[in-house]
């Protein structure tokens, strides 16, 4: 019999992506029982939300941090598993089907599915920047121990033994986690099958945002102990980097920029993540894309 699934959906106001994703859950393929729990995190107002096929719950985290807003959704789901997913993101058919079957075949106490990035035809150059550099779930999951959270897959016991999301997290929580479910002898596999597609991001104002957010997380995550690796230092990732630049047949011209939007994204996310505390809360109004990273509780654990 298949174990029932409990799909946590973090969202931000974005109803046009939310709507989409909960169209791609309604038509997966996966027999067992799916429930679906939906976080608003930012409007009092809660749009309600329906399923055609599925059970849906929906909440209002008041406390804005999409790693609380899951751990609110935790809470409040009952399935035997847990599938964490974005509310930009939309999920393959078989999405489900390949996570739990690759949960129940394997030695692997949780999962991260494939991430692929969508964009517009023809891409402008921060698209085409994101489709080559981001979100690589491979890398993720098998250089780095852990699945970012657009589509990670676990038992709850498992999730539970290991403790919820670090809620203070302005990002990295799901690495700080995977760390911790390292530590607790929880390995993790990378199931390309069980994807999602994600849109690229499409303006330098998405992008900065971005950043500067990761490399608060990042930031934290040095608070926390958690030694974190040079994305650029991995030969694997140089050349996944160059397999996608001959799949796209991207020109030398837009390879330059696209090569130098990460030399000054990288520096960006170092300036961000050795500034001073003080500093970034000084400079909010100045600078809005300083992620306010005051008021959040850092637990060690």
């Amino acid at each position: 019999m298949n174990p029932s699934v409990s799909v946590i959906i973090p969202t931000r106001g974005n109803q046009d992506g939310l709507l989409r994703c909960l169209e791609g859950l309604d038509a997966q393929s996966y027999a067992g029982g799916i429930e679906i729990v939906v976080v608003e995190n930012v409007e009092r107002y809660i749009k309600p939300y329906s399923s055609q096929r599925h059970s849906l719950l929906q909440a209002f985290e008041p406390i804005p941090a999409s790693y609380r807003a899951r751990n609110h959704g935790v809470a409040l789901s009952s399935g035997e598993i847990l599938a964490f997913i974005d509310d930009d993101c939309f999920p393959d058919i078989h999405w489900l089907s390949f996570g739990v079957s690759a949960l129940r075949s394997s030695a692997s106490k949780f999962v991260g599915g494939g991430i692929r990035l969508t964009n517009q035809v023809p891409p402008n150059c921060i698209e085409q920047y994101e489709v080559c550099c981001a979100m690589d779930q491979q890398s993720y999951v098998q250089e780095q121990g852990f699945a970012a959270t657009a589509n990670l897959l676990v038992r709850r016991e498992d999730f539970l033994r290991v403790g919820y999301f670090n809620s203070g997290m302005k990002s990295s929580g799901d690495l700080e986690w995977g760390v911790r479910a390292g530590r607790a002898g929880l390995g993790v596999s990378f199931v390309p099958e069980a994807f999602v597609s994600h849109p690229a991001r499409s303006s330098w104002r998405s992008l900065l945002l971005k950043t500067t957010r990761v490399a608060v997380g990042r930031k934290q995550c040095v608070a926390l102990d958690i030694k974190l690796k040079n994305p650029f230092s991995s030969p694997k990732r140089w050349t996944q980097f160059f397999k996608k630049v001959r799949r796209d047949r991207i020109s030398l011209g837009r390879l330059s920029v696209v090569i130098t939007v990460g030399l000054l994204l990288r520096m960006l996310e170092l300036t961000v993540r050795y500034l001073p505390q003080k500093f970034l809360e000084l400079n909010q109004r100045q600078f809005p894309f300083l992620v306010n990273q005051a008021k959040v509780d850092l637990v060690r654990r």
